[in-house]
This record gives structure tokens, sequence and C-alpha cells, in this order.
């Protein structure tokens, strides 16, 4: 079910259609399609009822199942750089599985003309948020004065910390966790487990950091999307790594 054939069932799917239709939806002529759809129609995919071709109940149980399988391709496809060299074990299989469900992404990536393209980018997400939540294994100093003033703005905020993150903060920052486990509206976690990666998810937008093949983190190149389908996918990731940690009061 490679090439107009897979395309002619995707088309269908949508609804019955001509052959005129099909021929200037795919800007082909009758030779070319009409002995693809014969091969269709031959494996019980598709059928002709008057002048308009369906999906058969076996076409349509084949594009259920083939849907998925070409929105995971065009993931891994688009920047496929991107997903070759860095580590994706830490996203649970679940969700692996469903990496389909990121759509109308972008990689963004610091370059020799603006180093800190991807912070000022992460900021702007964050102004642009009525609430964020993430997981992070990566400490910035710029972190503590930014979680600071969300709190104190009321910003509802839920933060998953690596152990190693915890640490770090609780030792040059001993008041933090002391002063913001007041607020209601600021969930923090420790995570004791390896966490290879670090990203936010807001009601506007997915923002995924990963780690490189051999564990060095990327500085410097961030997923990005907006789309609804993304947003919930990076919500579940959320909730995957919140059910396996403990509240940060547990350590205060």
């Amino acid at each position: 079910l490679s090439g107009i054939r897979k395309e002619i069932l995707l088309y269908l799917d949508d609804g019955p259609r001509s052959l005129a239709e099909i021929r200037e939806r795919f800007d082909i002529t009758s030779p070319e399609v009409s002995p693809r759809i014969k091969e269709l129609i031959e494996h019980h995919l598709v059928k002709l009822e008057g002048k308009k071709y369906h999906l058969t109940t076996i076409g349509q149980v084949i594009v259920n199942k083939l849907k998925p399988l070409i929105d995971t391709i065009d993931v891994f496809e688009t920047y496929p750089e991107f997903w070759e060299s860095h580590n994706l074990k830490n996203i649970p299989n679940e969700l692996l599985y469903h990496i389909s469900e990121i759509k109308n992404f972008k990689i963004l990536e610091d370059d020799i003309t603006d180093l800190d393209r991807t912070k000022s980018e992460f900021y702007n997400i964050i102004s642009s948020s009525k609430w964020v939540a993430g997981v992070t294994s990566v400490f910035d100093d710029s972190f503590i004065e930014l979680s600071i003033n969300l709190t104190m703005s009321g910003f509802p905020s839920s933060v998953v910390f690596s152990r190693e993150v915890y640490n770090i903060i609780n030792n040059n920052y001993p008041k933090f966790f002391r002063d913001i486990i007041k607020y209601d509206h600021a969930n923090y976690y420790v995570y004791n487990k390896d966490v290879k990666m670090s990203y936010i998810v807001t009601d506007i937008c997915l923002f995924l950091s990963l780690y490189y093949s051999n564990n060095k983190f990327d500085i410097s190149s961030n997923l990005i999307s907006q789309d609804t389908s993304s947003i919930n996918w990076g919500i579940s990731l959320f909730e995957h790594y919140k059910k396996n940690a403990k509240s940060i009061k547990e350590f205060v």
C-alpha cells in the first residue's frame, strides 16, 4: 500500500470520490490512476457504487491502522537529524508509541547570531501562558528568580526535579523550597530516578529539550509546538513523572 494507492485510501477516508475527483486531487491521468484503483478493488479495499469509489469495511479498518503509522513516520521524518541524535529512552513507552500526537512542531536552534534564541523563546512562552508544568534534570541559576517571580504573581506552576537538581537548589538556595511550599499554586516534586530530559508544557505550548545519545544535554536546540495535540501529549508526559515523584514537602 505504498505510493498512490496509500494516498487514494487516505483520500477516500474523507468520503466517496469520483474518478475525476481522484485524478484532480493527485494531478494524474486516468491511465495512471485506474490500475491503482483496480488493485485496491481486487484486494477488497475499495468498491465502486454508482459513479463514486468508497472504502470497503476492510479498507476502513486498514486506513484506521494506517493513519497512526503514517503520522508516526511523519514525526521522525521531520527533522530526522534531531530524533536520530537524541536520547529518547526517558520518554515512557506508552507516550513514545503515541509520539505521532506531536504535531506541527519545529526545532528551534541557537545560532552564532543569536546565542540566546531558545532561552528568549522559553521566556516568551512563560510570559504568554496561564500556567506551566515541567520536568527538569538541568539547573540554570535564572530558574530561581523566575520561580520566585511567578510564585509571587500567583502564577500556577508544577515542576518535577531530578534528585540531582533538587540537591543543587537545596544546597545553594536553602530557603527556596521552605518558602515555596507556603503557596498552594506552586507544586514542586522530586523524582529519584534518572531523567534525561528537560521540558515544559503550558496552555499554549510544548517546549521539549533532550539529551544527545551520548547523554550530554543539548543546550541549543528545542522542539516547540503550539498544537493542542502536542500540548495534551506534554501534559500526559508530566503526569507520568509526577505520579512517580514525591512532593517537595516530604523533603523540607
